[in-house]
């Protein structure tokens, strides 16, 4: 869990968009999956404005996954405010692959519903 606090902490004490998305990419690279975890979890509870070349970075990310991982919950949630047809693709992959709780986020998300989740 303490992994998850520092990827998390990383993303949400990043100064700017430049040191925002460096976190973001260090966290997603580290092959930790709980950094990575906590980078995810910072983008959908802060609901982070991202650049639509990090989204695309995040997306990549998530292509390299089984389709029922857990990291996907995240990346679900904060899809809400992203835009594009690689966006709607990954929702629709969640919600038909992934488990319930990622599906539910997913869908969510598509319509445009902005829920609030307690991670702990």
């Amino acid at each position: 869990m303490i992994y998850v606090a520092i990827g998390d902490a990383l993303v949400k004490l990043s100064t700017n968009g430049r040191a925002r998305a460096s976190a973001i990419r260090r966290c997603l690279e580290s092959g930790n999956s709980m950094l990575a975890d906590g980078a995810l979890r910072a983008i959908a509870t802060d609901r982070l404005s991202l650049t639509a070349s990090m989204v695309g970075e995040i997306l990549s990310f998530m292509d390299t996954l089984p389709p029922d991982d857990d990291l996907r919950f995240w990346p679900a949630v904060a899809a809400v405010d992203w835009r594009g047809p690689a966006v709607r693709k990954f929702l629709a992959d969640c919600i038909e692959n992934s488990h319930p709780g990622v599906a539910e986020a997913a869908a969510a998300s598509l319509q445009g519903t902005y829920r609030t989740y307690r991670p702990l």
